[in-house]
């Protein structure tokens, strides 16, 4: 392939030692361009407005990654896909990179083979995107239309068939309420994703990252990610102006995930069926496990919704932050050590079934 006939890709790191990394490791496959400093980066892309991709540094002097991404998206709208490389593995890190509008996020030191992965991919779905001009986009959230579509989705899943109907019918309530949804659901052999549109290589991740964690929720600038034991949800587009409003959101979306894990089908009701066994004591000790499990994860979101309305009152008085901080320790260590209980719990009742 000719130089002009490559993608043309732009990396912007102040390390001269990493920058060089990044130049031998493309040039061979792309037209590579350089810039130590994000305002660099910029008046690249002003002048060379056939660049496809920016594999951006999150740490620099002046403009930071996530500046100069918010900058990008502002200017070429989602015309220029971003990779974040950072240093930070946090989910939080994570999420801040989504907020600022990038494609994906690796962790240095970075692995040759895995964002070469990641760079073709993201070109060949820029030259491949179809125009989306004529996509509708959600309305505004409406807190009221959230509670009317919630009861709604009750409905519908206790009607639905199948795991992928009940999960679909989670995004469907969500877009009636204004908001976009993406979710992660543990099926009985493999893990199911589902959205009303293409998941992006980011947010699949932060979906995963957040399975894997023991945490709830992480919410970040209009953004809240949330998790049960079966179920991860993703979910954009309401108000960031108002505490209360965002427990409420929380509140009721933490139920819809409870109320999703209580009716997703489980390896034990893929046995056949057995005569009579309504009064068989298998029957008795399936029904009991159920019941135990549907106490345990509505009582893990009881207690996180009273974590997150202690802490908000906590910030919210007069104290020193040294005094916040020995405080909101002490109340997420018991939050952590009664979340483990239950877990410990939940693992005795797997060994006595």
């Amino acid at each position: 392939m000719s130089e002009a006939s490559r993608p043309r890709v732009l990396v912007v790191d102040d390390a001269p030692e990493q920058l060089q990394l990044l130049l031998e490791l493309l040039k061979d496959e792309y037209a590579v361009l350089a810039a130590t400093h994000g305002e660099k980066a910029l008046s690249i892309l002003e002048n060379q407005p056939d660049i496809s991709l920016v594999v951006l540094d999150v740490s620099m002097p002046g403009m930071d990654g996530y500046e100069v991404c918010r900058e990008i998206r502002r200017l070429y709208g989602d015309a220029i896909a971003v990779i974040f490389l950072s240093g930070n593995d946090s989910t939080e890190e994570v999420l801040r990179g989504f907020d600022a509008g990038a494609q994906d996020y690796l962790t240095k030191p970075v692995r040759p083979l895995e964002l070469k992965l990641k760079i073709q991919s993201l070109v060949a779905r820029a030259v491949k995107a179809p125009d989306r001009s004529d996509v509708r986009k959600p309305e505004g959230f409406d807190e009221s239309r959230l509670a009317e579509s919630v009861e709604k989705y009750f409905t519908r899943l206790d009607e639905a068939a199948t795991d992928s109907d009940r999960g679909e019918a989670l995004i469907e309530m969500l877009g009636e309420s204004g908001l976009r949804g993406l979710l992660r659901v543990n099926g009985i052999e493999e893990v199911h994703y589902f959205s009303r549109t293409e998941i992006a290589p980011l947010e699949r991740e932060l979906l995963d990252r957040m399975a894997a964690q023991a945490r709830q929720f992480v919410e970040s600038k209009g953004r809240m990610l949330l998790r049960t034991p079966d179920s991860t949800l993703l979910v954009s587009g309401f108000p960031v102006d108002c505490q209360r409003a965002l427990e409420n959101i929380r509140e009721t979306l933490l139920q819809c995930l409870v109320r999703l894990d209580t009716r997703l089908e489980k390896p034990e009701e893929k046995q056949p069926d057995r005569k009579d066994d309504s009064e068989s004591p298998a029957q008795r000790r399936g029904d009991l496990k159920q019941q135990f499990r549907e106490f345990q994860v509505e009582g893990m979101a009881r207690v996180e919704a009273l974590h997150s309305r202690l802490r908000t009152a906590i910030i919210a008085q007069e104290m020193t932050e040294r005094q916040e901080t020995a405080l909101l320790d002490q109340l997420q260590e018991e939050v952590d050590a009664m979340q483990d209980h239950w877990e410990a719990a939940h693992f005795i009742q797997d060994q006595l079934d």
